[in-house]
Formats: C-alpha cells, sequence, structure tokens
C-alpha cells in the first residue's frame, strides 16, 4: 500500500467520523451487489457534475467500486460521494456475477469498438466478459451527437453503431433515466439472461456466396458480420 492510499483511508476515516457514519459501513456495503463505475482515460478532463451525481444516486443500493485506468492524484475527487471503493484496471479481470457496469461519462470511441465487438483494450475486453456472462451493462448518452456540419452518410454511420451496441443489450442512459433504468433493478430483481453468442466475419468465411447461416435465439450479427452477408448474398436463417 503507498503513501497516497494510505492518505486516501485517513481522509475517509475522518470524513465517515465527522458526518457520525459507523465505521461497518463497508461491511454492510459488501452484501451489496456490484456497480462498476468505469472511467475512460481522459476522465479529468470531465466536470464533476457528469458523474457524481450518479455516483451518489447509487449509494445504498449498490456496492459502488470506481474503476480507474491508474492512479491520479485527482482521486479525491469520489470522497464526497460516499463509502465506495477506488481500483484500476490493472486490478480487476472479470465482473462478479449480480453486479452492473456503468460507464458514466460519454466516449463515441467506445461505442464504437463496442459496435465492433473489438476488445484488445480494458474496456473493450470487460464488455465482451459482460455480455458474455450475462450482466448489464449501461453507457452514458452523449449529450450532442452531431454539428450538423457532418456528412448524411458520415451520421447515418455512427448511428447504425449505436444500433447496434443497443442491440447487444446495452443501455444508453441520460441523467432523468438512471434512476429508473439502473437503481430499480435490485439483487433480487436482477434475471437470469442467457449468453450471448456474437456471430462474426470468421463465423461467416466458410459460408459460400448466397448460401445459408444458422442463428440461435440470443445470437448478435456484429457490424462487419452484417456487410460480409450483404456483400456476399448470404441468407439467415434463425432455429
Amino acid at each position: 500500500m503507498d503513501e497516497q492510499q494510505i492518505r486516501q483511508i485517513i481522509r475517509e476515516v475522518l470524513r465517515r467520523v465527522n458526518e457520525g457514519e459507523t465505521l461497518d459501513s463497508n461491511a454492510e456495503s459488501s452484501l451489496l451487489p456490484k456497480a462498476y463505475f468505469i472511467f475512460p482515460k481522459n476522465w479529468q478532463r470531465c466536470e464533476t457534475s457528469q458523474y457524481i451525481p450518479m455516483l451518489k444516486a447509487a449509494e445504498g443500493k449498490y456496492h459502488r467500486v470506481v474503476v480507474l485506468p491508474e492512479r491520479d492524484a485527482n482521486e479525491d475527487r469520489f470522497l464526497s460521494v460516499g463509502a465506495c471503493t477506488v481500483t484500476y484496471y490493472s486490478d480487476l479481470c472479470a465482473p462478479l456475477e449480480e453486479s452492473v457496469t456503468i460507464f458514466p461519462i460519454p466516449c463515441r470511441d467506445l461505442v464504437l469498438k463496442t459496435a465492433l465487438c473489438l476488445s484488445e483494450d480494458f474496456e473493450g475486453a470487460w464488455i465482451r466478459k459482460c455480455l458474455e456472462n450475462g450482466l448489464r451493462v449501461y453507457m452514458k448518452r452523449e449529450d450532442i451527437m452531431f454539428t450538423g456540419k457532418e456528412p448524411m452518410a458520415y451520421r447515418k454511420k455512427i448511428l447504425s453503431y449505436y444500433q447496434d451496441v443497443k442491440s447487444y443489450g446495452i443501455c444508453f442512459l441520460e441523467d432523468d433515466n438512471f434512476r429508473e433504468s439502473v437503481l430499480k433493478s435490485g439483487k433480487k430483481e436482477t434475471k437470469a439472461r442467457s449468453k450471448t453468442r456474437f456471430v462474426t466475419t470468421e463465423d461467416l468465411r466458410v459460408i459460400p456466396q448466397n448460401g445459408e447461416f444458422q442463428i440461435h435465439p440470443g445470437d448478435v450479427l456484429t457490424a462487419l458480420a452484417k456487410d460480409h452477408i450483404e456483400k456476399f448474398g448470404i441468407r439467415i436463417v434463425e432455429e
């Protein structure tokens, strides 16, 4: 444990003592389902008003885990949200059962990578593990999608990526629907979801032109797979 972590623990204990909190609140929190709040690499540039209200609203409903790219002096920003765990990309391997994952800062690049099922980095690999295990994922929606100067074809392509992500079962959040979408789904209300199988271009390469490919309920066609199907006239047959 380094000096910065020790200072953070001391500040948190002092804050809770000053506010009259009991020191066993972390034990109570650990009994709740986990909510991973995953922050992107440029999170320090964002105003706290973008994500602090969301973190505060989840208090008492989830054991909140703030996931940062790396150790950062700006971690002090999270002291105002109450007891929560701060950890880092390098410390996590996979989400726990019955957990939810929330990306509280809008990031278009993350949406595009998710639509294409790219999982080379931590965020992409995390989302893949969530989907493969039937866990809920939420992303914060951009307030302003376009400037209005973009070509129509560009706008349509970006919107199609957002639709692909929604088809995977990922929800886009706005400030006014966070409580309705996430907080009403407590541990007792978590429903088992079927495992997701992603159909990629690799699965389709063996299918001849104008051939057939069978999919099963819950299967998801990636954006590149859809392009391959259209290009080679492959017919999709549902089981």
